[in-house]
């Protein structure tokens, strides 16, 4: 063999040059993501401290409102609706003091652990326009009585204004009846 001088020639083979690039790329993104991620925690951080100040600072300025004299107060102010309300038996003789003049239908009932709430729709059929005084009397002792709500009114009338007649007159109202101590809440109707 001839005495030839072998160069030695490095090569660097892609895989490697691509391994290097992809990773300082990498690593410089996520210096950058983690700067920018460190910056936005900041921010949040932030904002979140000074909400967190002002619920806190809102919280405070309630305190100060809350008594245990406002508390009873409240209690004995729901002891007294409760002795308003009727009870079963009143709230029947009621709805069928109803009946002479209106048709009653009762159409739920709910009980819960201190109270039953009862609903019922009255309707009236035909009638001429000089039972309008009936019926404003109707709606005023319906506002008198405790523990009743008037939910709806509907009045719809038929003729011109010469012969104006009320076509119907339907009027929903809720009754809040009082439990007796140590009943048991019956099944929902509906």
């Amino acid at each position: 063999m001839s005495d030839q001088i072998e160069k030695i020639k490095y090569h660097s083979s892609p895989l490697w040059v691509m391994t290097t690039v992809v990773t300082a790329l990498l690593a410089a993104g996520m210096i950058y993501y983690y700067s920018g991620a460190s910056k936005n925690n900041a921010r949040k951080r932030a904002q979140l401290t000074g909400a967190n100040r002002t619920i806190e600072t809102a919280v405070n300025g309630l305190t100060p409102n809350f008594s245990e004299q406002k508390a009873q107060t409240a209690r004995d102010n729901a002891t007294k609706i409760k002795a308003s309300m009727m009870n079963g038996t009143e709230a029947d003789m009621f709805v069928s003091s109803l009946r002479s003049s209106w048709t009653v239908q009762s159409r739920s009932e709910d009980a819960n652990a201190e109270y039953i709430h009862r609903r019922y729709q009255i309707a009236r059929g035909t009638s001429p326009v000089s039972v309008w005084p009936e019926i404003q009397a109707l709606l005023d002792r319906l506002g008198k009585t405790p523990s009743l709500a008037v939910n709806s009114i509907d009045i719809r009338t038929v003729g011109d204004s010469r012969k104006r007649e009320f076509s119907r007159v339907t009027i929903a109202f809720s009754i809040y009846i009082r439990k007796p101590p140590g009943a048991e809440a019956p099944e929902t109707r509906g």
